[in-house]
This record gives structure tokens, sequence and C-alpha cells, in this order.
């Protein structure tokens, strides 16, 4: 039979447990030589443009052109949006 119920004893040594080794949290540390994921096609197209596009309109804000630059790969047929 699986008991219910914690006596407070044991939930006082769980906390103190707790308290001199707190949780820190599951995720991994990737090694240092793990490739990087490859961009995707519209984050190509946005390195490649962003620094064209910012020196012909230097008067625009990042958000701007980011819409432009947005408009303007949906606009591309798809042939040319597939790496």
């Amino acid at each position: 039979q699986v008991r219910k119920f914690r006596t407070l004893t044991e939930l006082i040594m769980d906390a103190e447990e707790h308290v001199k080794n707190p949780y820190k949290g599951k995720k991994l540390k990737k090694h240092p030589d793990f490739p990087k994921k490859p961009l995707t096609p519209y984050f190509r197209f946005f390195m490649e443009k962003r620094a064209k596009y910012a020196k012909l309109h230097p008067e625009m804000s990042n958000l701007d052109l980011t819409k432009i630059l947005s408009k303007k790969y949906k606009e591309l047929p798809e042939k040319k949006k597939v790496p």
C-alpha cells in the first residue's frame, strides 16, 4: 500500500535538502564544437538584403526595414524561397 501523505519530518528534511542544493534546471549545456543549425531561407534573405537597404534608407528604423524586407520576401516566387 502506498502512502498518500508525508510527515512533517519528511517535509522539513526535503526543504533542508532543497536549500542546500537548489534546483538549477535541466537544460543541458551544448558542446562548444557542436554545429549550429542552418539559417532559414527567410533569415538568409534578410541578412543578405538588410545591409543594402540600411545604406539606401539610413533614416528608416530597424522595425521598418524588417517590415519592408518581410513584405519583399513574401512577394518572392516559391522557387527563390527554397534553399
